[in-house]
């Protein structure tokens, strides 16, 4: 028999988009699965009377925003089963997606996470941004990866146990990548699964301007000083550094660049180095990681 699995949820400010998130997941649920729900600091209390609605769903509120990372691990916290899936707030699940978890978990005990495929509706395939892996070939192909992408996921808890969930200081960005370096440190394997599908309907409710310029740049500076050997370090920060400056001048953000710099600077000099073994880096190597970019 197939493990059991806690299904998680964090919402702010979403509340159709959740609703519909919550409907996908319950049509896909085992008997013996559970679904939570956080709602992470909404003025407005966004999930208010939805436990009328969805009465087997466990409602969680934290009053104040935790952020992306500080969230999931407070789901973590609140959920007991093995294999927990994480889907956001405004993605779908599509049937059959959970019994494909459960057998990838099943045979392969170190096995961390399950990287879903995420489609973009408008073109039912992957954004690049959203496929773990370099390019988007080879879609509809199971295989190793080396990271995995937050709009929907699975980790086995013993993996999290064994090397820590995610790093509540990167708020929101790179937090995934961070934990699939850690799992990778630790010999842990990452497996895309194209089975376990998620649509991502990517809302822009809760995003505010210039978020995602400030932290994919101040997170990538941290999170490639803290695992990669220093010459993989340079080349991300110059190459992705050149990528965020562009985005940034076309969206007329420089001072969230800025700022992103500054404050990534100063947390990477604060953050304990744990680099890569060659082992570590030979897998992901191998299996087309993030090393030079």
């Amino acid at each position: 028999m197939l493990a059991p699995l806690d299904v998680v949820i964090i919402t702010r400010e979403r509340r159709q988009d959740v609703v519909r998130a919550v409907q996908s997941v319950l049509a896909d649920l085992g008997p013996d699965d559970g679904v939570h729900v956080l709602e992470n600091g909404c003025d407005g209390h966004s999930t208010e009377d939805l436990d009328e609605l969805f009465p087997t769903v466990h409602w969680h509120r934290e009053e104040e925003n935790l952020g992306v990372a500080a969230g999931r691990n407070r789901l973590l916290d609140l959920t007991s089963r093995s294999i927990v899936v994480f889907v956001d707030d405004d993605a779908t699940v599509t049937p059959g997606s959970f019994d494909q978890v459960r057998a990838a978990f099943a045979s392969d005990e170190r096995l961390a996470a399950v990287a879903f495929r995420i489609d973009d509706p408008a073109t039912g395939e992957p954004r690049s941004y959203e496929y773990p892996f370099k390019g988007t070939d080879a879609i509809d192909v199971e295989r190793p990866a080396t990271y995995f992408v937050g709009a929907g996921f699975a980790l086995r808890r013993a993996a999290t146990d064994e090397v820590g969930a995610f790093d509540g200081r990167l708020f929101y960005a790179q937090e995934e990548l961070d934990l699939s370096y850690a799992f990778a440190g630790s010999l842990w394997g990452i497996r895309y699964v194209p089975g376990a599908r998620v649509i991502h309907h990517a809302s822009p409710a809760g995003r505010p301007t210039g978020q995602k310029v400030y932290y994919m740049v101040r997170n990538r500076l941290v999170v490639a000083r803290k695992w990669l050997p220093m010459r993989f370090y340079v080349s991300q920060v110059v190459l992705w550094g050149g990528v965020w400056l562009l985005r940034a001048l076309r969206a007329r953000q420089l001072r969230h660049l800025w700022r992103g710099i500054r404050d990534g600077r100063r947390m990477a000099r604060e953050s304990n180095r744990a680099v890569l073994s060659r082992d570590a880096v030979a897998y992901l190597r191998k299996n087309g990681g993030r090393l030079w970019y």
